[in-house]
């Protein structure tokens, strides 16, 4: 980054302007000093020099500003005289400055006790305490050069962090970019998981309408109750798919969370369920309390007890039993239990459950599904474990806020 050494100086006397040439651009000027500015020769480190523009009054010192900022040529600093003819004195060209350029920081130079320190920064408020300082004439050129010193280093200074603080934020918005990308992939892992499940049962209640044995090309009637089935596991499909959506457009919710009733939620996934429950002989014992309610998404709910009812029912040979269970809780909040008595899980694996791509079932598991339901859980304020031994069979507790 190359060094920004450009002041702007403010006085409505050319004799003093030029003084200022003088002390700033040895090179350019005459060593001939005013003696209105100063009273000895500066010290001077060798090749130091600055670029001076110079204006005669507060309106043309603000053309100026707004000219060189549009050209991307920012000023390091700016001296500037406070009693100046015309409407803009030198406190509110410096107010009006700092609109045009916010990170400008300025010498207030005077030769009149008119205006103290304290009103001077009453004046300015509090948000540029650290963007001004102050001087009265006449000063020495050492003094003029210490401010010219203090104003470009401390502009580059802070020029270097806001670099810095953007190449850290460019960063971080790539490795989240990253992460992102990573993410959108194990959720398209959910939803083979979890769509997989619904179009299972889909095609199961699908093949069970059809006729057995040869094909005889008669029409099959489907029930009402058949078909409410179907629509719902479509609509889950569906709103699994929308979660990819959601996540990779980072949108919120089409609609905000609302009570449900858990029970119905329940009931929804053990029918969508029914027919591979009834394939594998697996007798369920359901206990709910229809009042039990909490905040959520009714399809997402049904997305969780459908992905921890499939689990068990993997996790169960032929006669295994499920219970499933749905009571208010004693502070308002729900309890639900999803338990198996199928080979349970080891305690080292329980350690591990809800690690995303973790899995247990090798090529017929993707280690997606209790990832999704504990991320889906925890939206709503809730909480998910796992209650296991190995032979003891395993119990999903979920527990939702009032």
């Amino acid at each position: 980054m190359n060094e920004n050494r450009r002041i702007l100086v403010v006085d409505d006397e050319p004799e003093i302007r030029r003084g200022y040439r003088t002390i700033l651009c040895p090179e350019r000027e005459k060593p001939l000093l005013s003696s209105r500015l100063t009273n000895r020769e500066p010290p001077r480190v060798e090749g130091e020099t600055f670029e001076v523009t110079e204006a005669e009054s507060g309106e043309q010192a603000l053309g100026i500003l707004a000219r060189e900022l549009a050209a991307g040529r920012p000023f390091a600093g700016a001296i500037v005289d406070v009693r100046m003819p015309g409407s803009i004195d030198g406190l509110e060209l410096i107010k009006r400055a700092w609109a045009l350029d916010s990170g400008l920081l300025v010498v207030v130079a005077t030769a009149y006790q008119d205006r103290s320190v304290d009103d001077i920064a009453r004046f300015f408020g509090g948000g540029f305490q650290d963007q001004w300082d102050y001087l009265n004439k006449p000063f020495t050129s050492g003094e003029i050069i210490q401010k010219a010193r203090n104003l470009v280093s401390s502009w580059n200074r802070r020029a270097r962090e806001r670099a810095y603080v953007e190449q850290i934020e460019a960063q971080s918005h790539q490795l989240l970019a990253q992460e992102q990308l990573a993410a959108v992939g194990r959720m398209a892992h959910s939803i083979g998981h979890d769509l997989g499940n619904i179009l299972q049962q889909v095609l199961a209640k699908l093949d069970t309408a059809l006729p057995q044995g040869p094909r005889s090309g008669e029409p099959v009637e489907l029930t009402v109750p058949d078909l409410e089935e179907l629509i719902e596991g479509v609509e889950l499909g569906a709103t699994i798919c929308q979660d990819l959506l959601t996540f990779a457009r980072k949108i919120k919710e089409a609609s905000p969370p609302a009570r449900v009733r858990v029970g119905a939620s329940i009931h929804k996934a053990l029918r969508l369920l029914r027919h591979e429950l009834a394939r594998k002989d697996i007798a369920v014992t359901e206990t709910v309390d229809a009042e039990a309610e909490c905040l959520a998404h009714d399809t997402r709910l049904v997305q969780v007890f459908v992905n921890l009812m499939t689990n068990a029912v993997q996790a169960m040979g032929e006669g295994g039993a499920l219970r499933v269970s749905a009571a208010r809780e004693p502070d308002g909040g729900v309890l639900v239990e999803i338990a198996d008595n199928g080979a349970g899980i080891s305690a080292e694996n329980m350690a591990r459950v809800f690690e995303p791509l973790f899995t247990t079932k090798g090529e017929n598991g993707n280690g997606v599904g209790l990832t999704v339901c504990k991320s889906i859980v925890e939206s709503y304020g809730g909480t998910i474990r796992l209650d296991s031994r190995p032979g003891a069979g395993t119990t999903a507790v979920i527990r939702f806020s009032k």
